[in-house]
């Protein structure tokens, strides 16, 4: 059985999946290659029946950003979606070019896991529908501005979400000026996680 390590930005530990489950974690990298050499298992993967697995590939940060563009929508449509979205948002939109469909085609690939496409395609989120936002006297001022931003090809998890994460200074003053608190974990959103029963 092959398996792969990943950090889990959330926990802030490395994940050993093993058929894109999680089965195990710790706060050290090398934890289940030290055991390998000790020709043992961990207890958690000896209870599942596991007796043996190889480990093929560690996820970690690469530190590479790449400069991209994009343009800002204030309360953008979601195609596709009977129920009108109500709250305000505001989001960074990126062109469609099937950058979010490669990265869930290698998840998929990866974990064995199917993503649920971003609802509002290629986009980063400034301002989130579930903020309050104290001064709304810009609200919709920068609508169709162009924005110059950084993106990590560093794949992690945020709830349920595979991401990637983005910077911009532009992201922090489009915030301060609404008055909303500083936030750093801007991402470019590649899929939602399927979960049975959920609707």
């Amino acid at each position: 059985m092959h398996a792969t390590v990943c950090y889990n930005k959330n926990t802030q530990k490395y994940d050993l999946l093993l058929s894109g489950v999680v089965v195990s974690s710790s706060k050290h990298p090398d934890y289940w290659e030290y055991h390998q050499r000790r020709g043992d298992l961990p207890k958690k993967i000896a209870a599942l029946g596991i007796k043996e697995y190889i480990l093929d590939a560690r996820i970690e940060a690469s530190h590479q950003w790449v400069k991209l563009r994009g343009r800002l929508r204030y309360e953008p449509p979601r195609p596709g979606f009977k129920k009108v979205n109500k709250q305000r948002t505001l989001v960074l939109e990126l062109p469609r070019d099937g950058l979010t469909t490669m990265y869930r085609w290698l998840i998929k690939r990866r974990y064995f896991l199917n993503l649920q496409p971003p609802m509002w395609g290629n986009h980063i989120t400034i301002v989130g529908g579930l903020e309050h936002i104290p001064d709304l006297s810009a609200w919709k001022k920068h609508e169709g501005e162009l924005i110059d931003f950084e993106l990590s090809p560093d794949v992690y998890k945020h709830w349920k979400f595979w991401v990637m994460p983005a910077h911009s200074p532009r992201f922090a003053e489009l915030r301060a000026e609404l008055g909303l608190k500083p936030w750093d974990e801007f991402h470019l959103t590649i899929g939602r996680e399927y979960v049975f029963g959920e609707h």
